[in-house]
């Protein structure tokens, strides 16, 4: 027999994963954080030993996933973002890297909020000239093997880079 008071619990725990995750995507040819962009990801970096890079992984009729990735050598990030024809992200993720040995702290990362915010829209302009800006609002929850007794750490921070999209200019078509 079905009880009621399980399906109110099905109903307010489907309505709490709904919410507990939100994102914001916009085409805002103007936008302020064009502007004012000190680091940016670029697929086409001025300078050699620029360690921001930004490429685009796999490109089809319905998605696009883009790969931004920062690495001075023993640690780093990786942000990578599906975006479908409609503009919504259907998958994102964030990783942080460390070459120090940690094996007795576990650090998982949850994405809680994010804004993508692009100066037009690649699946009908294309790639040449894309310019874009993400914030990801991520949660760490880091816990600690050998503490006693066994704990967890929360820490809440704000991931914003903006990134660009330039012709290859290897074959001087620019």
């Amino acid at each position: 027999m079905f009880k009621f008071s399980s399906f109110f619990w099905l109903i307010l725990l489907f309505h709490f994963m709904n919410t507990s995750y939100s994102q914001t995507i916009s085409i805002d040819k103007n936008s302020k954080h064009f502007k004012n962009a000190k680091q940016v990801f670029s697929n086409n970096p001025i300078d050699v030993r620029d360690t921001r890079k930004f490429s685009v992984i796999k490109v089809n009729e319905e998605s696009i996933v883009f790969k931004l990735e920062n690495s001075n050598g023993p640690t780093g990030d990786e942000n990578q973002l599906q975006l479908d024809r409609s503009l919504n992200l259907n998958h994102q993720s964030f990783r942080l890297w460390s070459d120090l040995v940690t094996e007795h702290v576990t650090a998982k990362k949850f994405i809680e909020h994010s804004t993508l915010i692009l100066n037009k829209n690649p699946f009908e302009n294309g790639m040449d000239g894309l310019k874009g800006y993400i914030e990801l609002g991520v949660r760490l929850e880091t816990s600690y093997k050998y503490k006693l007794p066994k704990t967890k750490g929360y820490d809440y921070f704000t991931y914003a880079l903006n990134f660009e999209y330039e012709k290859d200019d290897s074959l001087g078509t620019k």
